[in-house]
């Protein structure tokens, strides 16, 4: 597995009460959402990965058991590997700007030579603002600031904030016949771990689809991962 650019470009706009977000790819490509005002979205600094670990707990917390078995819902990523990602620009956190913690995540990797959606958390007590959306907007802009053609994930299928919430941002199934060697010994991983696996589907998105122009007027700021 390839390591990816170390570059993730941000831009923030101020807009009255509201903060909007300008993540751009790649050729031009962009993204602009508008972030709940208290919250922002970028690369991590040293001191919020170590946050991370906790986020990916408790977010675990809400899938159900007979889908997230035990001991698997009371296990995180490392350290090592959230610290990784973030020092080769595959780690993406939403903040909490009055508090100044992080309260999710987009952990990536590249997989076949495409980016890979590996996890995104947001922790229970910050759901329902929006932010798991914005992490995917982000990563998607990250896949195109980094060339991929496609980006990649495994989610479960019948859970309504997995596959069905992908599907509402472009993603489609990648059929099992089609997957990458990498891909699919991710999936094997992922059953003999102790995820079902008829409960589980690979998803990708054709990051070239994705491409919108950019808006005017708006600067771009390179920031390293």
């Amino acid at each position: 597995m390839k390591q990816a650019s170390s570059v993730i470009r941000v831009v923030t706009e101020g807009s009255g009460e509201h903060q909007f977000s300008y993540v751009p790819g790649a050729r031009g490509g962009a993204t602009l959402q508008r972030l709940p005002p208290d919250y922002e979205i970028r690369a991590p600094g040293p001191e919020e990965v170590a946050a991370l670990p906790s986020i990916e707990v408790a977010a675990a917390q809400v899938v159900p058991l007979v889908d997230l078995p035990m001991p698997m819902r009371d296990e995180s990523s490392s350290l090592a590997e959230f610290q990784e990602a973030a020092d080769d620009g595959r780690l993406l956190v939403a903040v909490h700007k009055t508090s100044r913690k992080p309260v999710g995540f987009a952990l990536l990797l590249v997989v076949d030579d495409n980016g890979h959606l590996h996890e995104i958390d947001v922790h229970p007590e910050h759901a329902r603002q929006g932010l798991g959306a914005l992490l995917v907007e982000a990563v998607v802009a990250w896949a195109q600031t980094n060339e991929f053609a496609w980006l990649t994930l495994t989610t479960f299928r019948h859970l309504r904030w997995n596959a069905p919430f992908y599907e509402r941002h472009g993603f489609r199934e990648f059929p099992n016949a089609s997957l990458g060697p990498e891909l699919a010994a991710l999936r094997e991983e992922e059953s003999e771990a102790g995820l079902a696996y008829e409960t589980r589907l690979a998803m990708r998105l054709d990051v070239n689809a994705t491409r919108s122009s950019r808006r005017p007027g708006v600067a771009t700021q390179k920031v390293a991962g």
